[in-house]
């Protein structure tokens, strides 16, 4: 194999927090901004396969790829503390992000005809391909012909946008019961695209609430029980989806998405029981 491969990512990001101060207490926001930009570039990646010592015509590979990303997240959140009697307050937090992923993706794939050594050649493992086999005056008189072996869907453009906003409370009860409650609308978008045939571009789209419930019981000072409940999403990635061709980074071994894949939500529950020798110490047991 001989390959060069050229990566750069390029990234930045700000943050920040602000206090504002009101008569029934102080508000928190909280903001972030994030851009970056990935490109990954493979000029002339040669793979070449032996059988029985044999280099196989069947097997060698020549490809030209490059990877261009852009990428681009902002989120804030803000927070509101009420104290309504006693030991107990609430802390309301509403907040909402944006999500944006642009990717173009290049390439191409040939193969190799030995139109007059035939289709394996015995030509020993520790010779020189390059100057024995591919010449450039072996295929100026026709010997050593490309084969071109790239599809349709090998380049193709995505995009992917998530939108999402929540609404989040935290309530103490005195001074032995809290209770976490919230939901999370989310919306996902993810497009794909192929330059050479529209006929198979897709998109998935996909919308939905997902709630989550905490309620603490602190028993005694060492001892507290916890009972939790939530849904989650999980994404198919780019690469999961597309009908590209690509390859593992170490093995170089192909690898095909599905574009038929699909959003799956889980469901968490969970019991957990603590007890804490210190501060820092502590014992736990769970039923999930």
């Amino acid at each position: 194999m001989l390959d060069w491969i050229e990566r750069q990512f390029i990234s930045q990001s700000f943050t920040g927090h602000n206090d504002f101060e009101f008569e029934h207490g102080v508000h928190q926001l909280d903001w972030r901004a994030a851009y970056s930009e990935t490109e990954r570039d493979e000029p002339d990646r040669r793979t070449y396969t032996y059988f029985n010592d044999n280099l196989s015509s069947s097997a060698f590979e020549r490809r030209w790829s490059r990877l261009d990303e852009t990428s681009t997240d902002l989120g804030a959140d803000y927070s509101i503390a009420l104290d309504w009697g006693g030991n107990s307050s609430t802390e309301f937090q509403v907040g909402g992000m944006w999500s944006d992923k642009d990717r173009h993706f290049d390439q191409y794939r040939f193969g190799i005809d030995f139109t007059e050594f035939g289709q394996d050649i015995d030509l020993n493992i520790d010779q020189s391909i390059e100057n024995e086999i591919l010449p450039y005056n072996n295929f100026a008189i026709g010997k050593v012909e490309l084969r071109a072996n790239t599809t349709d869907t090998d380049s193709y453009d995505s995009q992917e946008e998530i939108q999402a906003g929540y609404l989040n409370t935290n309530t103490d009860f005195g001074e032995n019961w809290s209770l976490v409650a919230g939901g999370r609308f989310e919306k996902f978008n993810q497009k794909l695209s192929y330059p050479n045939d529209p006929r198979v571009s897709n998109e998935l789209d996909y919308d939905d609430w997902y709630p989550a419930v905490n309620l603490t019981w602190r028993a005694t000072e060492e001892v507290q029980v916890r009972l939790g409940y939530s849904q989650t999403v999980s994404y198919p990635g780019i690469i999961e989806r597309s009908e590209a061709q690509t390859y593992d980074p170490e093995t170089d071994d192909p690898i095909f998405g599905n574009p038929d894949l699909e959003v799956s939500t889980i469901d968490n529950s969970d019991v957990r029981v603590e007890y804490y020798f210190s501060d820092t110490e502590c014992f736990a047991g769970a039923v999930l």
